[in-house]
């Protein structure tokens, strides 16, 4: 029987049809129509090897878009409502989602003429839906121009001189956006999408997530940001202003602010907030596609003991599962999975094992049976359930996340799996989705996802882009059904605007190249620029860069050194690359081991000193993230965020900001960049601190660190892992400014569960006052059942004289006589 998708979706809440009963799907392998010559060839190699790229978080713990998530941690029966619908109710029927107006004093809807918000499909983007307070007054602000060009629909808006552009979420390539045109649309790279293969570069438009949003900085400092709601194929054409081009009406929501901070922070309260992550996860990670055996996991960590690299997770890649069947293992590689993790644990590591969306097409194995009798796959238009290539030259079938019955289903079995074994997080990947047909490496668009009682029946036109969003949701729910007092930790490799709620992402499979470094720097700080702080790039790259005669190059050991100076201060900082063990890694661009000690002992103790550097500044970090949970703000920022009406600034994408108070200044090799210009960097970071003894002077793969005048930066000891002893010294980096004063702000709680909600944590002000002559160091607790502990506080004071140190305890410090 064909399903029927209507041209007009149905308003939400309106049943939605089911065509054909649990079970009656009937299979089909249709593939792509195929190509001819040498890339037939080429493409017939990799689909007939092992395919896949291996590698590739205020009181929020309930996301109100998502019912099924809320009821299967909370234990409530929502009768099949979404949350976020319960809590929107009144008394009175607020209407139809997307209706124009006022959203708040700084957020404005626009729809076009003549398209009722009847007509649009649900909004994925905003955690609940919002209801207009009135119309959007005369002279507001930028508003949008509609128009429709034969099938496509188009929203315009001017931008004054001056004006910059940023945000359009992640895409390699700068900063700045002016003049560019991008899609919003997930599909991993492939030999058809761009001109480099799997391995991407600045030629491609889009990439494995979607964010229909740009940032616009005007001349003066003050800001707006531009939202297109809408979940398909979205062209943003940044050449002669502002434009987004789909294939169906869509509404826009601008929002003002006084600046970029405040437009994020309104960003953040539409599309939801990052959950407070665990601290143990702001740790260096270690990765590899793949450890291939429980030998191999303990191998690594052991060394990475031995070798001294503070290290807090290791992760394991697909070659765990048996075969590539979801929630199981290899029983031979990993006879005893539980008691790997309980003497991993021993040693101070989380693990994280990675989930692909494919559920192996077997007739053999149940959770397919069990998906396919549930009809809980995608189908073709006619019923018959899609399949496609995915590992190991076998078919895949895709659950339908569409579906709060497959939601339900991915987050019990998922939820089995966690509670069985004691994993800390959840890596999904491959989500985009991806399967490896011979022209497009993502489901076919007129494949039907079913939908529920919010969302209503459609084509992959319209879910392809929320696919992850969707799995993410469920995902997250798995977790918190598993462990309702632990936080949970999602890394993603495919999301959509609003998809900071729900996981931490990265720039995908990168490849080991200067430019992909520098890349890193802009890809990071525009995802935080679209709403999405927690993030990072492959440390060191993922691929081995092509060689001579198409052999793989070497890894670059002054590469890799200044990439992991570069990615400590990544807000995700992980170590991950492609091995050679698996055919279709082999083939693209595998290569050996990037470890810190693979390279030799002055590559290794600049690693060690990198990640040193990061565990020194964990406090400030965790306090950066406390923020960026509580009001969006980006973690790694570019560096006009010092002075956003700095003209000058706003191109610089080489250098960046740690929150606003430190500034990292890498150290460019000569040459390895196409523009050899100095570094455009702020005034007002007048001193340079170090932390480990590292010495930048001497080790170019450092960057310097520069703290803001007037700053204090809370930093710590070093450990071999973010264990949290609140009784350990506390180091306080501190400038003063013109009036002798300085500032700052810590932030600490448990690390781990739920009881900072409710809570039991410290904010901790930092003051620093120049009294008689002496600098007196103050602290204390601003918010916060939790008490200031009884420990050693060391302040470093950083002046044009140099350095001084002194000592205290608890809550003062002070400098018994001023440098010259």
């Amino acid at each position: 029987m064909a399903i029927s998708v209507p041209s007009r979706v149905q308003r939400r809440g309106a049943p939605s049809p089911r065509s054909q009963g649990p079970g009656r799907a009937r299979v089909s392998s249709r593939l792509p129509r195929p190509v001819t010559g040498v890339a037939a060839s080429l493409l017939a190699a990799l689909v007939l090897l092992s395919p896949g790229c291996g590698g590739d978080g205020a009181d929020r713990r309930f996301p109100p878009d998502h019912g099924d998530l809320q009821a299967d941690v909370a234990g409530s029966d929502l009768d099949g409502a979404d949350a976020g619908e319960l809590e929107a109710d009144t008394s009175e029927d607020p209407g139809p989602e997307h209706q124009p107006g006022l959203l708040g004093e700084h957020i404005a809807r626009y729809l076009p003429d003549g398209v009722s918000p009847e007509e649009l499909f649900p909004s994925f983007a905003l955690v609940e839906p919002r209801y207009p307070t009135g119309p959007v007054p005369d002279g507001w602000g930028p508003t949008p121009a509609f128009s429709a060009e034969g099938g496509t629909h188009v929203a315009q808006l001017a931008i004054a001189d001056g004006t910059d552009l940023y945000g359009t979420g992640e895409i390699a390539g700068p900063l700045r956006r002016n003049g560019q045109r991008t899609q919003a649309w997930t599909e991993m790279p492939n030999f058809t999408s761009g001109d480099g293969g799997v391995r991407f570069d600045d030629s491609y438009d889009h990439l494995y997530q979607a964010h229909p949003w740009v940032l616009a900085v005007r001349a003066d400092g003050s800001a707006f940001g531009v939202l297109a709601d809408t979940t398909r194929r979205c062209r943003i054409d940044l050449t002669d202003g502002i434009r987004f081009e789909a294939s169906a009406p869509f509404p826009v929501i601008v929002i003002q602010g006084d600046g970029p901070l405040e437009v994020l922070a309104e960003l953040a309260d539409l599309t939801g907030h990052l959950d407070m992550p665990p601290r143990w996860a702001l740790g260096h990670q270690q990765s590899r596609f793949s450890y291939v055996d429980d030998g191999a996991m303990r191998s690594i960590a052991q060394e990475l003991r031995d070798h001294q690299i503070p290290t807090d997770v290791l992760w394991l890649d697909g070659v765990y599962m048996d075969d590539y069947r979801l929630f199981t293992f290899d029983e031979q590689s990993f006879p005893e999975p539980a008691g790997l993790l309980d003497d991993l644990g021993d040693l101070g590591f989380h693990v994280v094992p990675i989930f692909d969306p494919g559920v192996r097409y077997e007739e053999t194995f149940p959770l397919y049976r069990e998906a396919l009798e549930q009809d809980l796959l995608l189908k073709f238009p006619d019923g018959e359930v899609y399949n496609n290539l995915v590992w190991g030259n076998a078919l895949f079938a895709f659950p339908d996340f569409s579906q709060r019955a497959t939601r339900d289903w991915w987050t019990r079995h998922m939820g089995a799996f966690l509670e069985t074994y004691p994993f800390s997080g959840v890596w999904v990947d491959l989500n985009e989705p991806v399967v490896y047909g011979v022209i497009e490496w993502y489901p076919p668009e007129e494949l039907v996802s079913l939908g529920d009682d919010r969302t209503p029946p459609a084509t992959q036109a319209e879910y392809h882009s929320v696919y992850a969003l969707q799995q993410l949701a469920a995902t997250e729910a798995a977790f918190r059904q598993a462990h309702p007092d632990r936080r949970p930790f999602i890394l993603t490799r495919s999301s959509y605007l609003g998809g900071q709620r729900h996981a931490a992402t990265w720039t995908g499979d990168n490849t080991a190249t200067w430019a992909h470094l520098d890349w890193s720097i802009a890809m990071i700080g525009n995802l935080g620029l679209s709403g999405q702080p927690f993030s990072g790039a492959d440390i060191g790259g993922f691929f081995v860069p092509e060689g001579t005669e198409g052999d793989p190059a070497p890894w670059d050991p002054e590469l890799f050194a200044h990439w992991i100076g570069i990615g400590a201060f990544y807000p995700f900082c992980r170590n991950h690359s492609a091995g050679t063990d698996d055919p279709f890694t082999a083939l693209v661009g595998g290569g050996p081991t990037h470890h810190a000690w693979d390279f030799g002992p002055d590559i290794e103790r600049l690693y060690r000193e990198s990640v040193e550097r990061r565990y020194r500044l964990l406090p400030y970090l965790y306090t950066l993230f406390r923020a960026a949970s509580e009001r969006g703000a980006p973690i790694m920022r570019p560096v006009f965020f010092a002075a956003p009406a700095d003209a000058r600034l706003r191109r610089e994408d080489r250098a960046f900001l740690l929150g606003p108070d430190l500034l990292i200044v890498p150290q460019w090799p000569e040459g390895v960049l196409d523009d050899g210009s100095p570094l455009e960097l702020p005034d007002g970071f007048d001193q340079e601190i170090t932390l480990v003894g590292e010495q930048p002077d001497a080790d170019a793969a450092l960057p310097r660190i520069r703290i803001r005048n007037g700053a204090i930066v809370p930093a710590g000891v070093v450990a071999q892992t973010t264990a949290f002893d609140p009784s350990s010294r506390l180091d306080l980096y501190l400038t003063l400014d013109e009036n002798g004063t300085a500032s700052g702000t810590l932030y600490e709680d448990d690390g781990e569960g739920h009881e900072h909600l409710e809570g039991h944590y410290r904010l901790i002000d930092l003051r620093a006052e120049t009294v008689d002559g002496d600098v007196v160091v103050t602290l204390e607790r601003r918010e916060g059942d939790m008490d200031l502990p009884t420990r050693p506080v060391r302040a470093h004071w950083y002046s044009s004289a140099g350095v001084t140190t002194a000592e205290g305890t608890t809550d003062r410090v002070v400098f018994g006589k001023s440098p010259p």
